[in-house]
């Protein structure tokens, strides 16, 4: 199985983010049991750039992300983040005369792509915001990351 979530900008930039299976899937407590097998793409059609990183992610991470994104949406919040504990992707999204995306993806080597104040149309938040909580439950949070092991 593999789900996926998507942020796209009004001029076709867009990063998308994966998940194909959880990394440690016998574990079910403790901080392994969180991580998450999958992938980041990021496109930037000004620039013609694209590149996809193989990745873990934290599933705290995108459930997170994916609250704050329907903050964001039912206009209770003017600010939504995605921070990966790896540091290899990052995403703002900020309303505030319209809303806007910042986005970034490193392999801490070779790659290194950025998107700044990318304008996101109001439709295309509720799309990410209703992508971003299916990977959420996809993926759902099986422990806490200061858990104790077994």
């Amino acid at each position: 199985m593999s789900t996926k979530a998507t942020l796209e900008g009004t001029d076709g930039s867009r990063i998308e983010i994966g998940g194909s299976t959880y990394e440690f899937p016998e574990v079910e407590r403790g901080p392994d049991a969180d991580w998450v097998v999958g992938w980041v793409e990021l496109s930037d059609p000004s620039t013609q750039a694209s590149q996809r990183l193989e990745i873990t992610w934290r599933t705290e991470e995108v459930e997170r992300f994916a609250s704050e994104l329907r903050d964001l949406t039912g206009g209770r919040s003017a600010r939504a983040e995605l921070d990966h504990m790896e540091d290899q992707v990052e995403i703002a999204v900020r309303a505030g005369g319209g809303v806007r995306m910042d986005a970034f993806i490193t392999d801490h080597d070779e790659i290194e792509l950025r998107l700044q104040g990318v304008e996101i149309s109001p439709e295309a938040l509720v799309g990410a915001s209703r992508d971003f909580g299916q990977l959420a439950e996809a993926f759902r949070v099986r422990s806490s990351l200061n858990a104790p092991s077994d």
